[in-house]
């Protein structure tokens, strides 16, 4: 007797169990349904971050749920990363840049997790734009190391762009750093063109040549013409129809005695000159320079006659009346 009471209450308390077990399973998919419109409703409350929250709430009970809850666990898992995406975009609007970045990596770890391609995408695309966007603001304050920091971070993460090449190159130029400069200029016309970025392209090639043009002007006034040379050479090969590299090329030229190459040069840079008289001047002056210590008399006063205009008209009338006395004076 007292083994079948114990029969039966063993029996009952299966049973009780089993129940119970039903009951909990139930409860549970319920649970996960209201936390996935518990975390609706924070999203339309603007509370992204505690709906992310309910969200992974909902996930976890489903996935202990089982296939019951498969469409909620589903529906869940598409929201988390894009609620992070969101998160962090709106960070970076408020320039909150190193939260921004901590944000775009969670929600990669999150599209990454949940199978969001688009969202994984998106995330690492913000990630070295937001680096690019710290070290431009570094190179604008003068913090030109922290801007390198940066502009390295960024190619860390796409080391394709040929942006942030273009900015080292812009602080390497800053730092009087030719060699560097010039490296950054050339890996990113490189890439440039690799990936059909045109502007940072141009860019990079008008800041190399510039360089170059500029750092041969101060050698020239400092009386090294000879090392000025090559680097106006270089300089064309980053734009071959700039006339101020061939008027410093025949500025060089005249200094070194090279008279042939100074015309040549001087040719061309009028060629390519797109100003008026006064942009002009400056050539025609070296042309008659040239030309002068030629013995080309009538070729020489027919330049400084053409170059008596702005600030070298003082110079070019000097050369008319006193040097090689043209006839008929200045005009």
């Amino acid at each position: 007797m007292k083994s079948t009471a114990k029969n039966i209450i063993s029996l009952l308390c299966g049973l009780l169990l089993i129940g119970m077990l039903d009951v909990s399973q139930a409860q549970s998919r319920e649970d996960a349904i209201l936390a996935f419109n518990e975390g609706l409703e924070k999203v339309q409350s603007g509370s992204r971050a505690e709906a992310i929250e309910s969200f992974k709430k909902a996930i976890e009970i489903s996935n202990s749920v089982g296939s019951e809850a498969d469409d909620i666990r589903g529906r869940a898992q598409s929201q988390v990363p894009r609620l992070q995406l969101a998160i962090a975009s709106d960070l970076y609007r408020e320039r909150k840049y190193e939260a921004a970045i901590q944000g775009f990596q969670q929600a990669r770890e999150y599209a990454q997790r949940f199978g969001e391609s688009q969202i994984q995408r998106a995330a690492e695309g913000n990630i070295p734009i937001i680096y690019m966007v710290m070290g431009n603001n570094e190179y604008r304050g003068g913090n030109q190391e922290k801007a390198l920091e940066y502009y390295n971070k960024s190619l860390e993460q796409n080391p394709n762009n040929p942006k942030p090449h273009y900015q080292k190159g812009l602080v390497f130029r800053a730092q009087e750093n030719t060699d560097e400069a010039l490296g950054s200029f050339d890996r990113a016309i490189q890439l440039a063109l690799q990936t059909g970025d045109e502007q940072t392209e141009r860019e990079a090639e008008a800041a190399a040549r510039d360089m170059l043009v500029f750092r041969s002007a101060k050698l020239i006034e400092a009386g090294q013409a000879r090392r000025a040379v090559p680097l106006l050479e270089r300089s064309l090969q980053y734009d071959s129809e700039y006339a101020p590299a061939y008027y410093r090329m025949a500025e060089a030229h005249n200094l070194m005695g090279n008279w042939d190459q100074a015309i040549s040069a001087g040719n061309e840079s009028l060629r390519y000159e797109k100003g008026g008289r006064v942009d002009r001047a400056k050539i025609y002056f070296e042309l008659g320079t040239a030309y002068k210590n030629q013995g080309n008399v009538q070729l020489a006063c027919d330049n400084y006659q053409q170059a008596a205009f702005g600030s070298f008209r003082s110079a070019a009338e000097h050369q008319i009346e006193h040097e090689i006395k043209c006839n008929g004076g200045t005009r």
